[in-house]
């Protein structure tokens, strides 16, 4: 079997087109790209401008006072959890390291945060001697 014949009895329409279709889509991207290569250049032409814009913006977010953050944690609690963990340490005096690694190891919401505020609130105070204890105002032993 030669000619259109058995070009129809084998799907050879329907392969042509296929074909057809998918050198055509491809002649399509190519020209969409080629249109659309001069706003590539310039972004490459420029492109120290615009690693400055975004390093000017990383500054900005990392200038942002970070005291004005509220956080979901409800302050009494979690001191009360820190009081409890320094008991699990040892008692007073305390190693702030040792009571972070241990906060973090029991699960405590943001360790960090709640004993950065506490220090800040003064509830937590310095021994002199590298060792840190509760404030004698605070006390409910």
């Amino acid at each position: 079997m030669y000619g259109l014949n058995a070009i129809a009895t084998h799907n050879g329409w329907a392969i042509s087109a296929l074909g057809i279709s998918i050198v055509f889509m491809g002649l399509i991207f190519l020209s969409c790209a080629v249109q659309q290569l001069h706003k590539i250049l310039k972004i490459w032409d420029d492109r120290k401008l615009y690693i400055q814009k975004l390093s000017g913006i990383k500054k900005t977010y990392v200038k942002e006072d970070i005291d004005e953050i509220e956080t979901p944690i409800d302050m009494d609690e979690a001191e009360r959890n820190v009081r409890l963990l320094t008991k699990v340490i040892g008692g007073e005096p305390f190693s702030l390291p040792k009571l972070i690694y241990i906060a973090k190891k029991r699960g405590l919401k943001s360790p960090y945060f709640t004993i950065d505020k506490l220090l800040k609130a003064e509830a937590i105070i310095a021994d002199g001697n590298g060792y840190f204890i509760w404030s004698e105002s605070e006390r409910s032993d």
